[in-house]
């Protein structure tokens, strides 16, 4: 058994590099009345639910000689810069486990044939797992096959995405992705048949585009085609009423450059708070706090992070804890010799 003292601390970094592409989204429009009609009853209540971890396993693939694959140090910039946009909704993420996979096959992933065989190999039941591969493609209504940057599905029961190594320059990627894990659409409106646009004055705003009212109507920005290196909105778009666009650029779901995507809406949050509070989402960890205590014999913890605060192991004792377990220890913690924080 592997014995080891953790001290796990959350650091937030900034990171930012721009590379355009799509993000295909896989969701419909009664998935997003119900998540609607679910957030309104939740929002009644004016209150964030408390903090929750969730654990992540990424899996890189590489080719079969063991080439191509994802440089480690990016998945760190990306937990960092998603823990610190997540913080206001009391969403926070650590790694369980970072693997890799290597097969040529997967490497140049067609999701619409390998993702079935792929996930039922390699996921892990109690995480959101993301897949990182070289290359990604689907096929489409016409059986032709088309490039694929990134895909999450709405809630319930979505804890898988796939990404290309490439968006991992660009954080806003993997946490727009995984605001779609957490309930929320895109800024614009698209994939939603008989769903209205959201008129530039807001009128409508409850039930067109993004159904988001502190988020304004965003006519589908793309890229740097309709947002200038300062930010800018810079496209000519108009709504039914005849009124000019003026989106926010720096909302993360949107479709502005990747640079310029920092934010989340106040209302977003409330929804990603929802939806991580709610039964469906299986892959939550489970928090204990132990403080103000001393322990002198063998304590086994099943949560899956663990706050240890002003505590003393004694006695050659050993606290056990479960694999993939997150530990923060702090305040007068003391650990005499022979005692051990044991992780299976």
């Amino acid at each position: 058994m592997k014995k080891i003292l953790c001290i796990i601390i959350l650091f937030f970094f900034s990171f930012y590099c721009y590379s355009q592409g799509e993000h295909y989204v896989n969701y419909s429009l009664n998935d997003i009345l119900w998540i609607k009609n679910q957030e309104a009853l939740y929002k009644k209540s004016k209150s964030l639910f408390p903090l929750k971890y969730y654990k992540i396993a990424f899996h890189i693939v590489r080719t079969s000689a063991g080439t191509g694959g994802l440089d480690v140090s990016k998945i760190y910039k990306a937990l960092g810069f998603m823990n610190e946009k997540y913080i206001g909704a009391n969403v926070q993420f650590y790694i369980c486990d970072i693997s890799y996979i290597d097969n040529d096959t997967y490497y140049n992933f067609n999701r619409t044939y390998e993702e079935s065989n792929l996930t039922r190999t390699y996921n892990i039941g109690d995480a959101i797992n993301i897949y990182l591969f070289g290359n990604m493609t689907y096929m489409d209504d016409h059986s032709v096959e088309q490039n694929l940057w990134g895909i999450s599905v709405l809630p319930p029961g979505a804890s898988l995405i796939e990404l290309r190594n490439e968006t991992m320059d660009e954080l806003t990627t993997i946490t727009h992705e995984v605001g779609h894990s957490f309930g929320l659409p895109h800024t614009h409106n698209d994939y939603f048949p008989g769903v209205p646009n959201e008129y530039v004055d807001g009128s409508n705003c409850s039930t067109a585009g993004d159904f988001f009212c502190d988020t304004p109507a965003d006519p589908k920005l793309h890229f740097e085609a309709d947002v200038n290196e300062a930010c800018v909105y810079c496209g000519g778009a108009t709504d039914a009423h005849g009124d000019a666009y003026n989106p926010s650029t720096d909302l993360i779901m949107s479709y502005a450059r990747h640079n310029c995507r920092t934010r989340f809406s106040l209302e977003q949050l409330g929804s990603i708070n929802y939806w991580a509070n709610q039964s469906c989402r299986t892959c939550y960890s489970h928090m204990y706090t132990l403080e103000n205590t001393i322990l002198s014999s063998n304590q086994t913890i099943t949560e899956d992070v663990i706050i240890l605060r002003n505590i003393k192991v004694e006695n050659n004792s050993a606290i056990i804890l479960q694999p993939c377990a997150l530990v923060e220890i702090s305040g007068d913690s003391e650990i005499s010799l022979g005692s051990t924080l044991d992780i299976e």
